[in-house]
């Protein structure tokens, strides 16, 4: 399809953009030529090639991405703010497709945090690892990584452990609430309570997720799996936090008393697989509401 010389066979687990890297890397083309090559194709092409042999489970939908980006605060797969796991990556030099997932900020094979930048000086990480095998600005190798943060999360290593679950399984129709939702559709909630816990002890909104998120996200990803882990108990808690934080603002109307989490509810979280979620907040406001 890319008329190279060189085209090994990707991992079982590799990520796209990993996988064209290593192909670029494999025919002397280090500069991303092979991530342009793939922007390029038509669609027809791009579909052929991706039904070529068998594939990992994310790439069709991590093609879209690559191929056509767009703008979006709750964005699946971040493709911009790489992480590794470090030991992962020593023992068998490629990029893993779980890596990409926004939300998935542990390593559930080894418990340890996975790595958004060097661990010398701080840079940024980049998928020029895959080429260079250090850092792009102080050339730290990174076989040479400095002991791994073993202090792990339990609410994070949880999401992580169902984002894996969900995209390589899907979703069981037979299940309700959380436990139906598939990997997407989790990736969206889990980021929209998150921002609501996180919103109780400081500024945070959609805006700043979308602007920071190499930041926040392992912050989101223990908001979200401590409320989740909790549910309902915890949505419910949430919800007489934040009526609580705006107590002094217009008190009598739903809207306005809950806040952002209203819109939430009803008009963000709009398909039918988040009907658990309105049902919560119904149950609630019978039980808890003072007032017209």
């Amino acid at each position: 399809m890319f008329d190279l010389l060189v085209n090994p066979a990707p991992k079982h687990d590799e990520s796209l953009s990993g996988y064209l890297h290593r192909l670029g890397d494999c025919n002397g083309l280090w500069n991303g030529e092979v991530i342009k090559l793939f922007k390029d194709l038509t669609d027809e092409q791009a579909s052929k090639w991706l039904d070529e042999d068998i594939r990992p489970v994310s790439w069709k939908d991590v093609a879209l991405e690559i191929r056509a980006p767009q703008f979006n605060i709750q964005n699946v797969w971040s493709l911009i703010n790489i992480k590794y796991c470090p030991v992962c990556l020593a023992g068998g030099f490629y990029w893993r497709e779980l890596w990409d997932l926004t939300l998935y900020t542990t390593c559930i094979v080894h418990n340890v945090n996975l790595v958004y930048k060097c661990p010398m000086c701080q840079e940024k990480s980049t998928l020029k690892l895959l080429t260079t095998k250090c850092c792009d600005k102080c050339q730290h190798p990174v076989f040479e990584t400095l002991e791994p943060d073993r202090l792990v999360d339990e609410f994070r290593i949880w999401i992580s452990a169902e984002l894996e679950k969900r995209l390589r399984h899907g979703r069981d129709k037979n299940l309700e609430g959380i436990d139906s939702l598939t990997y997407q559709q989790f990736n969206f909630l889990a980021i929209r309570l998150g921002v609501r816990v996180i919103s109780l002890r400081c500024f945070m909104n959609m805006i700043v997720v979308s602007t920071v998120f190499r930041d926040v996200a392992p912050d989101l990803a223990v908001a979200a799996g401590e409320m989740f882990l909790g549910w309902p108990k915890t949505f419910h808690s949430l919800l007489t936090d934040l009526k609580r934080q705006r107590a002094s603002s217009h008190p009598w109307k739903l809207g306005l008393a809950f806040g952002p989490i209203y819109n939430d509810v009803y008009l963000s979280l709009i398909d039918q697989c988040y009907d658990f979620i309105r049902s919560e907040f119904e149950k609630y406001v019978i039980r808890y509401w003072e007032g017209p």
